[in-house]
This record gives C-alpha cells, structure tokens and sequence, in this order.
C-alpha cells in the first residue's frame, strides 16, 4: 500500500521567486527571507491518524543522499527555508517531508535554490593547506586561498593568477566549485616568472581573478575584479615576504568539513539498521610507539609522499591492535634529509575507535548489532523487534526471535538498549535459541517460501520404486519437473523444488503410465527482515518502522563456509604428510590400510623420519636422512626460503616457525604457488578434487596428481599417497567438524581477509550487497605494454619505471569485449573519448555506499599505497573505466551496481599493447576530471575482490 506524504508545496504570498521556480519541481527563494511550506498532499492510503501526526521536515543535499538537518514539527504547522546569501547560487538544496523519520526514495520533495547579486565577499590566504601560516615565502611555494562569496554556491568556476609584468595571459589556471558560500585554490608563486625570461623584480605584484561559466568576472564588494592582490617582495637573499594587498587579510583561515547531520533541538529516533562492529574511528588517543624500518635508501625524498606510503604500509600492520598512525607525526619523524636503507624512525601510534557500520546482509548464525540512533533521548530504553517482509521462519506479523550474543543468552523478540551519547545497540546472533528450531530455520531458509502443490505424471508404462533406487528416480523427476520433459509441465519461473520432497512423495510400488504423485513446490527469495523500534520520551512516544521498503530490506544469507573449507583441507593434507589427527596404519588381522588417532599438535614439532624440532623460531634446514621436510606441513627448506615466498612471508607477518606460522605458511603456499593460482577459487568452489590434482599436488607430495599416483618420486620410486577417495572422505569429516566450530589448527578467524582471498561462496559475513566487481571474476593484470611479466605495474602507487612513475588506478585482466560493470548505483558523468584513456566511463556514487564496500586488503607491492594525500578532502566519489571498446550508457543516466556499462578494450594509449597486457583500468578517484597522478585517488584493491590471477590464462591470452 502507497501511504504517507505524496508531495510537499509552497505557502503564503512571500519569499519565492516565481519567475526562476518550476511548479513542484524547483523553486526558487529570496535570501534571507523566509519561505514556508506544508504537506500539500497525501498518498490515498494514508490513515486520517497518520496524518495528524508529527512530520519530518529533511533538508538535504542536491543528491538526496545526505540529510543536512532534520526537524519535526505537528502536522499543519509551517516549516520555514530561510538561505543566507552565501548559500544562494546554483546548488539545490532538496526538501521533503516525511511521515516515518527517513528519506522517501519516491520523490515527494522540492529541490530549493537561491538567488542574489553574485560578489566575492572576504579573503583569506596560508602557506599552509587546512592552517593557518602567514609567515615569509619564497619563490615556489605553494600558495593556499580560500574565497567567501555571496550567490555562486554550487557554481563552477576558474580561479586565474596574473602577474603585473603581463597582464594578458593568466600565469596559471584553477577550475574548482564554490561549496557552501566558499571558494579554495592552490597556486604555485614559482610561476610568475617561469614564463618569461629573466630573473623576478625587486617586487612583483601578482592579482587573483574569479570568472563564472558564462566567462564574466566575478567582482568584491568594491566592485574590483582583481579579487586578491599581492607583492613579493625580493631581498638580497632571494627570500621573499609576501605583502597582501586589497583585501587584507583580516579573515581567517577556514577549513572545508563534510556536512554533518544538523538536528533541530527536538528528540526522536532517526535511524534503526543492522551493523557490524569496526574499528575504524581515528582518535587522538596515543596508544604506544612504532619503529619503522626503511627497506631501501631514501635520498631527497619528498616528504609528503613518502609520510603517506609509511602510514599505509605501518596502518596495515597495526590495525588488528586497533591502532593507526597519523600522518602528521610520521612527517614530523622524517627529520634528516635522507636515510640509508634499514636506519629507523618512531613516531606515535593511536588508537582506532569503535563504529558502527551498516550492512546490508548477514548469514544466519552471525553475531551482528542492532542499532538504533536517536537525538535529546539519552538515558531512555529503546525497544527493537525485528520483522519479515513475508512469513518465513515465523508467523505473520510476528517478531522474528534472536538470541542474546552472549555465553547462555536468552531468545529474545523485543530487543531493548539504553541510549547513550545518541546510539543504543544490542549485540545478537541471527538464530533461535534451541538447536531444533535453527535446524527448521535452515530447512525454511534453504527452500524459500512455500507454494502449491505440483503434481507430476509418470510417462512410462511401468516404474518400479524401490529403497535403493528412489533417490536415483526422484533426481530423474525432479529435473523432468523443472525442464517440463516426459509430458508434464515446467514448474514455474521464481519457484523450485527439491529432491527430498519428492523422495518422501514416492512410494514402495510399480507405478503405471499416467499415475500421479504430488510434492511441494518453493517460492525462491531471500529473507527479508525490517525494523520496528519505539522509545518513550520525556513528553512523546517515538516509533517508527525502519528498512521497511525494496531496496532497503536486510537479507539473511547462507553462512559462509569458506574459511572452514580451508581449514578442512589443510587438516587433510596433514593426513596424507603423517602429521595429522589420523595416520596411516594396518588392520592386524586383515591387513587393510586404516587410520587411526594421532597427536594433532605434535605435528607442529615433528621432521621427516619422526625427528623432533626443539627450536620453532625458524625452519631447522636439517638433513634427518634422506630429507630436511619439517613441521606440520613438511615443508622443505628451499621452499620457505624461496625469495618469492620470502616477500610474502613479510606481507602477512609470518616470522618465525610457531604453530600458527606453519599454518599461515600453508594458506600462502595455496594462494602464491606457481602452477596453483586457482586452487584456492576451485577449492572454495567446491571442487576439491580439482583443487587437488594438478594444483596441491604441485606442491604436497602425499596428494594424488593422476589417479592415485603422486607427482614426485623418492629414491627413483614414486612416493606413496593418500588415495583419492580415502582424501575425499577425510575432507568431508573434518569439513563437518570445522562447520560445527571444531578445530585444532591455529589459524584466527579472518584469515582469509588476512591473506586478502576473495570469499567464493557468494555470503559475505557484513558485506556490502551493492558491490559488484567491475567485471565478473576479476583478477590482477600479470603482464606490461610490452608483454613482460611485472603484476607490480598494475597495482596503485608509484610502482612503474622503477618506483618512480605512478599508476593511477588498477588494471583487470580482460580479453577484449568482457562485460564491464558498474560496482555500485550511480550516475554517469562522462561518456566519452577521452586520449590516453581511450574510451571512458566515469560514474559518480554515494561516498558511504562506496565506504560500505571497503574490504580488507593488505599492500603486495613495492610502491603500493592506499590513497592519495588529497583523497580524503572531498566527500564526492568517482569510479573510472577506461580503454574500453563499447559504452553503452550516455550522460546523466542512471546505472544500478552489476548493470553492464560496456565492454572492454584497447582504446587510448592501450591501442598498440601486447595481447597479454588486455585490461580495463579501474580507478577511484574524488573529482570528475581526476587528472595525473594519485594525490586525489584511492587503491581500487581495497574495493575489487581480487582473485588469484592465472598465469597461463594471461599469458596464452588471443586478444
């Protein structure tokens, strides 16, 4: 049913402009006047007692998509807009009212915008970005401005420095936005005299002009066009003072801030969702001391490049400990002019403070937070109860149960949590208390939704069912049922069934031709659950029903089995290497190979031949007979100091040969291997038996290459192997067990986002459901432009020509013509040939969509880095593709994430590349025209779900 508010209008006879307004679309108001406005209409469906209730009034972005400040007021009473003239311009504000607390995704608001005489206001300048420094420069410095206006917000506009020696051609050129009434530009003194011969003057006088899209200057309150005005002033030491003329400099520095949410003084619930707790809020709070040791000289280094490559490299390390470190203490510990390759620096490190993100989906059995935010209720109970969009695993109407996310909780359907500092949340499992009932959940969840009855004809003149081939006959119905064959119908699209349901509807008899039997059918969906939460306050009852619409419901998804699918293959291997919980044995009386219970941890301490390691500080690179394998894994020497797995082994901290190094070392050996690259995605697959044969068996002697034969010989004999089968079976015992939260290994929980594997099952734990890769299976381009093998290049830093030139984004391997895809909703902003870039697309998306996608990634390159020094200063967010062969999308549509955009290709200076360097260049950026360098993008391999890429694929690649 269609209720609430359905559109919002204008009252009273003041205050808009009618001649630049657009009926229920835009309006347009005078500055600092008021202009009031009312629900105008309801949705038909709107209960008369809705209607009487308290509105809220939303102000937010042009986009919608952030919520400036919110106000509630009694139904019928004016809410009034009043813009001061610096937020008058082109930018639209959008305003709505609401009946349930939220945005309404239908549209039922006005964009609202202001008009006054354009003027540059005020001034202010720095040496410094974002402080404020107004002491002696020199020629080459950098010089921060920043502009007050009245009338141009939201326009775009170009700044202009000119010199006085020659007035008739800017020395340099900025286009930038004016936000939110202020203007801010960076210029470089040095070019005043670059472009002209011969040394600076004694004083030299440079001016600032500002010029609108229409090329006309924008003038001050003085009606000058030269906006800012100054000398340098050169002394017999060549170093200048600046003299600031016209205005003067009496306003301060002002620094940009992402809006924040602006709450009128009046309490309420403004939010309930589902979170996962992270540790990501930077804190001031000093939390220890890091030494940082260089890994090559730095000679001439630039400071602020190489401050942010320190903190990306050092945050990566220490963010399991919850800590960071600021990028302004590890530049104030570069105090020498260079540093030879292992000195050392310390700086201070800080604490990472709690969060609570949002997320989309979670699997059953999670423990997740429920989260209510509210205003002004602090040291109030809120009351949650949680809902289905359609009954599945409860009754209509009834609230679905959780249990307490603590030892012996209790199954709760009415979640309650006091609010403090704004936020109440409680901490749950998604599950019923008792086992029984999660099993029929499961059951319920697996099948979906049930519908009617299918009934299904036998064709054949006789069928005989028995207990041993029912199951057989029941798969052959079944996929007749779903094909529609043997004359009966197809079962209908969106609906299922499933083989159990039609082994329990077969009987013990001979069936004739045109017999029937009849089994349930399923309605395949996801479950989909909202929120209903209420708060009492000091003078009103709050509620409010929250992700209660498409697009918003939380979905409960299979719970991923990745990590236990891992950990079940190592404890495998480890029976066919005889170190694991089973070993290998003989039947006295029949004399059968069996196995039987070993000690699991002695492993960890055994070599080859049953020696014992006494030291598991480092591999002992002893020769016991015949071989130097040790520890669980029986890994041989020459293998754990392999200089390729010898960087690896720094990247994911294995530094000694503890227990659960030698598992780690097992997990880095399956993802870096030569030969194995896609083990692991086989593996996660479930395709265990190809993961095994011509992957792990590369690189483990016990596991079958061909039949039942190992890969390798020992003493000119093959070596002896657990059989296919016997692997097979141990695999889906201790995949059971590991399920079932057993197991003896030493891995911690998340290690695969340690060793940054893709999870490939599809159920992501907390992840966000938006995000679609760019394209399908997306993997690390290994070859460059010339067809040399360097994987390095296509990763984001400074990572080509030696370290000393940037990439800019991260190349995809993909044959020409792969399907490309935008990874989350967006609009597109540029469609077009674009040079070097070839064919690109670029897509504008919603910031906290894109920071919901971030997923835990660790830096494999030298050179690589996280971000740019200028990306986190704007709140806008672009994704970039290029070099592609086809776009099939235009300017200003909308995409949805996994909507193909267009194909991939060779466009750009990707034209004459070798036929193994084929890739999509994907990159995130914060400004449409992002240009040269990385200063404002981010490393898309922090977003991109990287696989293991495949070196034979690449390198054998046609087009």
């Amino acid at each position: 049913m269609a209720k609430g508010v359905k559109k919002i209008k204008w009252v009273g006879s003041g205050g808009v402009l009618g001649n630049h307004s657009l009926e229920d679309t835009i309006l347009c108001v005078r500055p600092n006047e008021e202009a009031p406005f009312v629900v105008g209409e309801w949705y038909n469906e709107t209960p008369e007692e809705d209607k009487r209730r308290d509105i809220t009034w939303l102000w937010m972005d042009q986009k919608r998509r952030t919520i400036f400040k919110r106000t509630i007021k009694p139904a019928g009473i004016p809410y009034g807009v009043n813009l001061p003239k610096k937020l008058c311009g082109n930018y639209a504000f959008y305003l709505e009212a609401s009946l349930y607390g939220g945005h309404d995704h239908r549209k039922t608001g006005l964009h609202v915008y202001g008009k006054c005489d354009e003027k540059i206001i005020s001034s202010s300048w720095s040496k410094k970005e974002n402080a404020a420094d107004h002491s002696a420069i020199s020629y080459g410095d950098d010089l921060f401005i920043t502009l007050e206006a009245e009338g141009i917000n939201g326009n775009s506009l170009t700044l202009q420095l000119y010199s006085a020696r020659k007035t008739d051609k800017a020395l340099e050129t900025v286009r930038t936005k004016c936000v939110d009434g202020r203007i801010k530009a960076t210029f470089k003194t040095m070019s005043c005299y670059w472009g002209f011969p011969g040394l600076p003057d004694d004083v030299e006088i440079f001016y600032i002009k500002v010029i609108d899209i229409k090329e006309d200057y924008i003038k001050n309150a003085s009606g000058n066009d030269k906006i800012l005005s100054f000398n340098i002033i050169k002394t017999n030491s060549i170093i200048t003072i600046p003299v600031f003329e016209v205005p003067t400099n009496t306003a301060p520095l002002t620094i940009d801030t992402t809006p924040v949410e602006e709450i009128e003084r009046t309490e309420g619930i403004v939010t309930v969702y589902f979170a996962k707790e992270e540790f990501t809020k930077e804190t001031t709070e000093v939390d220890g001391q890091h030494e940082y040791k260089f890994a090559n000289p730095n000679i001439k280094y630039d400071k602020n490049k190489i401050a942010a490559i320190i903190k990306s490299k050092v945050d990566s390390l220490v963010k399991a400990d919850k800590k960071y470190a600021k990028l302004d203490d590890v530049k104030n510990a570069l105090v020498e002019e260079s540093y030879e390759k292992d000195s050392t620096i310390t700086f201070n490190l800080c604490k990472l403070g709690v969060e609570y993100k949002k997320i989309n989906s979670a699997p059953l059995e999670e423990e997740v937070y429920v989260v209510a935010k509210t205003f002004l209720l602090d040291g109030k109970e809120v009351s949650i109860t949680i809902k289905e969009k359609e009954a599945i695993v409860v009754d209509a109407d009834a609230a679905v149960p959780v249990l307490e996310a603590k030892e012996d909780g209790a199954e709760l359907t009415t979640l309650k949590a006091t609010v403090e500092n704004d936020i109440a949340k409680v901490k749950v499992k998604l599950r019923p208390k008792a086992d029984e009932d999660l099993k029929v959940w499961k059951e319920k969840l697996l099948k979906g939704k049930k519908e009617e009855a299918y009934t299904y004809t036998f064709k054949s003149e006789e069928t005989t069912i028995t207990d041993e081939n029912k199951k057989q006959f029941a798969a052959i119905i079944l996929k007749n049922a779903k094909e529609g064959k043997q004359g009966n119908t197809k079962i209908a699209a969106g609906k299922t069934a499933f083989v159990d349901d039609v082994e329990k509807a077969l009987e013990n008899k001979t069936y004739k031709g045109g017999d029937p039997i009849t089994f349930d059918t399923y309605k395949t969906q996801a479950e989909n659950l909202w929120l209903k939460a209420e708060c009492q306050g000091d003078t009103v009852k709050h509620e409010g029903e929250f992700l209660k619409r498409d697009g918003e419901y939380f979905v409960i998804g299979k719970k991923c089995e990745c990590e236990e699918r891992v950990r079940a293959f190592l404890r495998t291997l480890r029976v066919g290497e005889g170190t694991g919980e089973l070993i290998k044995s003989r039947d006295k009386k029949t004399n059968e190979i069996i196995y039987i219970p070993h000690d699991f941890d002695k492993g960890y301490t055994t070599a080859f031949n049953n020696n014992f390691i006494t030291d598991l500080s480092d591999h002992p690179r002893i020769n016991y007979g015949g071989s130097s394998a040790a520890g669980a894994y029986q890994v041989m020497p020459d293998t754990w100091d392999d200089l390729q797995f010898i960087k690896k082994k720094a990247q994911y901290n294995i530094d000694s040969f503890s227990k659960e190094n030698q598992d780690k070392f097992s997990v880095l050996l399956m993802k870096h291997h030569p030969g194995c690259s896609d083990l692991l995605t086989l593996l996660l697959n479930g395709q265990t038996e190809n993961s095994i044969r011509g992957r792990a068996s590369r690189i483990w002697a016990s596991l079958p290459e061909k039949g039942d034969n190992s890969r390798y010989l020992f003493k000119g004999e093959p070596q002896p192997v657990t059989p296919m089968k016997t692997v097979l079976e141990h695999y889906a015992k201790f995949l059971k067990e590991e399920l079932e939260g057993e197991s003896p290994l030493y891995l911690k929980k998340g290690f695969l986002n340690d060793f940054n594997i893709k999870c490939n099952c599809g159920n992501e734990s907390g992840g966000n459901s938006d995000w679609h890769d760019p394209i399908d299976n997306p993997e690390i381009t290994l070859y460059n432009y010339y067809g040399t093998y360097n994987p390095a290049g296509s990763s984001f830093g400074k990572v080509r020509n030696g370290g000393t030139k940037n990439h800019q984004g991260l190349d995809i391997f993909a044959p020409s013509g792969t399907p490309v895809k935008a990874c989350l909703d967006g609009t597109i902003v540029i469609a077009e040939y674009d040079g070097n870039w070839g064919n690109l697309i670029v897509i504008e998306v919603n910031k906290e969509d894109l920071d919901n996608a971030k997923r835990n990634y660790t830096l494999e390159y030298e050179g690589e880095i996280e971000k740019g020094t200028n990306y986190s200063s704007s709140n806008q967010r672009f994704l970039r593709y290029a070099h592609l062969s086809e776009m099939s999308v235009t300017v200003n549509q909308k995409v949805t994430a996994g909507q193909v955009i267009g194909k991939s290709g060779k466009t750009g200076n990707a034209e004459d590349q070798n036929v193994r360097a084929r890739h999509l260049h994907f990159d995130i950026a914060n400004i449409k025209d992002a240009g040269k360098g990385t200063g404002e993008r981010e490393n898309p391999a922090f977003y991109v779900r990287l696989l293991p890429a495949n070196d034979e694929k690449q390198k054998n690649n046609k087009d």
